[in-house]
């Protein structure tokens, strides 16, 4: 199963975002078939902040490994769901966790992607513009 970490809030983040404007067809089976524009603090290209971070809730673990990037969730609080939260990436070892923001319409599809990278076979998504004011996310907000 997917790799779970300590809690966070929005305000402090300090991880860099590695994926904007994430997109996934329906052929994509994880994150890593879905097409997005790579970012680095060295050479940043992402036109998004951690307002835009993904938050997932995945379900009902399944034999899927995870492959190449490592992903993780990470909990809003120690008493969250730990199959809920933020999302991170990490490229290489050699690199901190970093996050996805941008994915737009396709979030669903990012979604499942992110949950299946997970190990997960169910996902439920959505975009939250300020997850770590522990409140909902503004009306208007998407779900998926």
């Amino acid at each position: 199963q997917g790799a779970r970490s300590s809690s966070f809030r929005l305000n402090t983040l300090t991880t860099p975002v590695y994926m904007d404007d994430v997109t996934c067809t329906p052929n994509a089976s994880t994150l890593a078939d879905c097409d997005f524009v790579y970012s680095t603090p060295s050479m940043p290209r992402a036109d998004c902040t951690h307002f835009e971070d993904i938050y997932l809730d995945c379900r009902q673990p399944n034999a899927t490994n995870p492959r190449d990037w490592q992903v993780r969730i990470v909990p809003m609080d120690a008493q969250s769901n730990p199959d809920a939260g933020r999302v991170e990436i990490m490229p290489s070892p050699q690199q901190p966790w970093g996050t996805i923001c941008g994915v737009g319409a396709s979030g669903a599809d990012v979604a499942l992607r992110v949950c299946r990278t997970l190990g997960y076979n169910v996902s439920f998504g959505m975009i939250i513009y300020d997850y770590g004011t522990k409140s909902p996310p503004p009306a208007g907000t998407p779900t998926y």
